[in-house]
């Protein structure tokens, strides 16, 4: 990976720089600013810059300082926590419209995660004093964010629960149909491009474990590998196979 240097981001290779209106229309588009006037858009965005960035190129990493909120003009986006001995999970994968880095950019303290491209990537970035401003200003965008972190905490208490308590056939086979949901395609084939090891990251697995499960299930006709791209042939047999070791675990 590349380091997180904000230079670097901004001189490196990627899809074309994106003008105001594009930049607005993804503030617009999500949940945490739908409602304001489009005036008060037009003045945040000028305070937002965008970044592009290449495949594998960190956004930032955990304890950098929260200075700004980040969102996916273009591109896609990993989430992720670094462990010791170099290992990591995944948190979350993020597509173009989505938001991040929130937390830190709201309460000031450093990133409680690292986060990096998948591929080339186009991001806006909007600074803090901006955002805390348009906060004091108008309580139905603070309404939005309290929202926003409950949804966090849903997601995040969703994954604890799971690595705790959920045997991993059952945590691969509910990662992969999300995946399916949220970043498939009508045949359902995941469109994001990850390795083995990157997919262990999800489910907090080892990658001899995952790729053990998936060639089983391939075998089983679940499942197709088809150049660091899954292709789910059976949902409803992955769904029964989640839904078995619920009842069991």
């Amino acid at each position: 990976m590349s380091g997180s240097g904000e230079s670097a981001g901004q001189q490196a290779t990627g899809p074309a720089p994106l003008g105001q209106g594009a930049q607005s229309e993804l503030l617009r588009r999500h949940p945490l600013f739908r409602r304001l006037d489009p005036a008060l858009l037009g003045e945040l965005v000028k305070f937002a810059v965008v970044r592009r960035l290449g495949d594998s190129e960190l956004v930032f990493r955990q304890g950098d300082p929260g200075n700004a909120l980040y969102g996916v003009l273009g591109g896609r986006v990993r989430i992720f926590a670094p462990g010791p001995e170099g290992g990591e999970i995944t948190l979350n994968l993020l597509e173009p419209g989505e938001l991040f880095g929130e937390i830190a950019t709201l309460d000031g303290k450093p990133r409680t995660a690292s986060a990096v491209a998948m591929e080339a990537t186009v991001l806006l970035q909007l600074r803090r004093d901006a955002l805390l401003a348009a906060l004091r200003q108008h309580p139905q965008l603070a309404e939005a964010v309290i929202l926003l972190l409950c949804e966090r905490i849903r997601w995040t208490s969703d994954l604890i629960e799971d690595a705790a308590f959920l045997p991993l056939p059952q945590r691969l086979a509910k990662r992969l149909l999300a995946l399916a949901r949220l970043h498939g395609d009508a045949e359902g084939r995941i469109r994001l491009r990850l390795s083995q090891k990157e997919l262990a990251t999800l489910v907090g697995a080892s990658r001899e474990s995952v790729n053990k499960l998936l060639s089983q299930w391939r075998e089983q006709g679940l499942v197709q590998l088809q150049r660091q791209r899954l292709l789910l042939v059976d949902p409803a047999g992955l769904a029964r196979v989640a839904e078995r070791d619920a009842e069991a675990a």
